[in-house]
């Protein structure tokens, strides 16, 4: 679980990294914390060496993710192994 936690968050920063076409306005601390929370999952990701096409999947599933009315477009049993080292 803690593998699976780790690979959401550093889904959620590749997300903030590549939606970031101009500086965000960090003015309260709630911003501010979020905004944090996208860098702690971007160094989390930072050893799979993404490619920016990789990181506009990742986005998507994190896209995905978060939206409650999207229909997941792989078998979470996929996700699973996957973070748990399998294929």
């Amino acid at each position: 679980m803690k593998t699976f936690t780790r690979v959401g968050l550093a889904l959620l920063l590749c997300l903030a990294t590549r939606a970031r076409a101009a500086d965000p306005k960090l003015e309260t601390e709630d911003q501010k914390t979020i905004y944090a929370i996208g860098l702690a999952l971007a160094q989390s990701l930072q050893p799979y060496n993404l490619t920016p096409q990789e990181i506009d999947l990742v986005k998507a599933g994190l896209s995905d993710g978060l939206n409650p009315t999207a229909k997941p477009q792989v078998d979470s049993g996929k996700v699973r192994a996957l973070c748990s080292g399998g294929t």
